[in-house]
């Protein structure tokens, strides 16, 4: 269950950078350059100063001050070679922070961004279908990196090639609530039912699953924007990003921590402490943040990309568009 939800939330991510990438205006090659100005601020940077920190953190294991802590890290040692360090910093298949992978994915597809807009404002449907035919067909090479890499792409074009025909997200969801609704019902069920028997099939309707999933989440956003007046929560729109590659590197440290002081003896107290470690570890994360933003700005900005929601990146404020959706 976890790993379905997060693949619902991964393609959520990949499907509304394509469309603001390519949204609010005509893709030109001064303003592609503009772009990827902005995203080596809000990739890039972020991306390397987080694969260091961790770098380091993984470095501080090995010091001898550690050394009753990790004994078994102080036998082995430290032995990351620059080939090691170099492959972990780079657009590598295993960033030094594994949470990064999907940074390093858009990294790439911003790249070959103008080849997608040629593809997709030409053979939009075309383009997709053969996207999904690849996607399917990297499933029996039981390959994570591949997976990632044509899954990731093919949302991300999915959200690019509807924001080249301006389409209006929120109508869209709208006018498609129940054919997404009963889509993800009936592929959430039949995964369920060949994981055990055909995996590969149940694959294909995770897959098949996950667009709906992005319609029935556009609606909800847009049900509580549009008729409950609500709008993002800045701190946390600027926090997500710093709790989600930061917690990766202590959650195994701070659950531990949990169990030697709570001590649980049954299984129903060791699982409540494992998931109250979690939800703990996340406010303690938030309110660091805070204080990082409050202390030094400058430094919470570079570390996040700068990912604001007062930014004219908005989603539901700058860059829905009313318009034809891939007719």
């Amino acid at each position: 269950m976890q790993a379905f939800l997060s693949e619902n939330g991964v393609a959520s991510f990949f499907f509304i950078s394509g469309f603001l990438f390519f949204a609010s205006a005509e893709f030109t090659m001064e303003r592609y350059v503009k772009k990827l100005k902005k995203r080596v601020r809000s990739l890039l940077v972020p991306y390397i100063l987080w694969n260091l920190i961790t770098v380091v953190f993984l470095a501080l294991h090995y010091l001898p001050i550690f050394s009753g802590i990790f004994p078994r890290m102080q036998e082995e040692g430290f032995n990351m070679g620059w080939g090691d360090f170099l492959r972990g910093m780079l657009i590598t298949t295993s960033p030094h922070n594994l949470n990064l992978w999907f940074i390093r994915e858009l990294m790439m597809f911003v790249l070959v961004a103008p080849l997608l807009y040629l593809l997709l404002s030409r053979w939009p449907i075309v383009t997709i279908a053969v996207m999904y035919l690849s996607s399917v067909a990297v499933l029996p090479l039981d390959s994570l990196y591949q997976q990632q890499v044509t899954w990731g792409i093919l949302f991300f074009s999915i959200g690019s090639a509807m924001a080249i025909r301006n389409c209006d997200l929120l109508r869209f969801a709208s006018d498609h609530m129940q054919m997404a609704a009963w889509a993800f019902f009936i592929c959430d069920i039949l995964c369920w039912v060949f994981r055990d028997t055909v995996p590969l099939l149940a694959d294909v309707f995770k897959l098949l699953s996950l667009m709906p999933m992005i319609v029935l989440a556009l609606w909800v956003a847009g049900w509580f924007v549009t008729k409950k007046n609500k709008q993002a929560n800045i701190f946390l729109t600027e926090a997500t990003f710093f709790v989600f590659v930061f917690h990766p590197l202590i959650i195994s440290h701070f659950i531990m921590f949990l169990a030697k002081v709570l001590a649980p003896k049954t299984d129903l107290t060791i699982t409540l402490v494992y998931f109250a470690g979690y939800f703990l570890l996340v406010a303690i994360l938030l309110g660091c943040y805070k204080l990082l933003a409050m202390a030094a700005p400058s430094v919470a900005d570079v570390l996040t990309g700068r990912r604001s929601a007062k930014r004219p990146e908005n989603l539901i404020d700058a860059h829905i568009h009313k318009g034809e959706c891939l007719h």
